[in-house]
């Protein structure tokens, strides 16, 4: 699911997920109503494999700015999660000062 800020709209739409093999952390996400069935590299940098990961995209072998995440189980994400994914995508050459927050508090909680 994502929403786009300007107009308020949100948007779903589904895809395909292959793994890497020779990197469980790598993943290569197929987006199909885009124009051109383009792969992103989605690559998890960090994660505990309970509560969060931050994840980067990939693009020709370069990290695609904005394109970082700090992703959780739950609706919030608790602060030492937050500075853990910080500091791993920075480890990682993603400055976080550009981050954009998002709350979600009306999604359901096994979404």
């Amino acid at each position: 699911m994502s929403a786009n800020f300007s107009t308020r709209l949100r948007h779903q739409c589904d895809g395909i997920t292959k793994i890497n093999n020779d990197n469980p952390a790598s993943m290569l996400i197929y987006l199909p109503p885009f124009a051109l069935p383009v792969p992103i590299n989605f690559i998890i940098v960090d994660t505990d494999y309970e509560n969060y990961g931050a994840a980067i995209q990939c693009s020709a072998g370069e990290p695609s700015l904005p394109n970082a995440w700090l992703i959780g189980r739950k609706r919030t994400l608790d602060r030492k999660y937050i500075l853990r994914g910080e500091r791993a995508l920075r480890a990682n050459g993603i400055p976080t000062n550009r981050l954009v927050y998002n709350r979600h508090p009306n999604c359901p909680e096994d979404w």
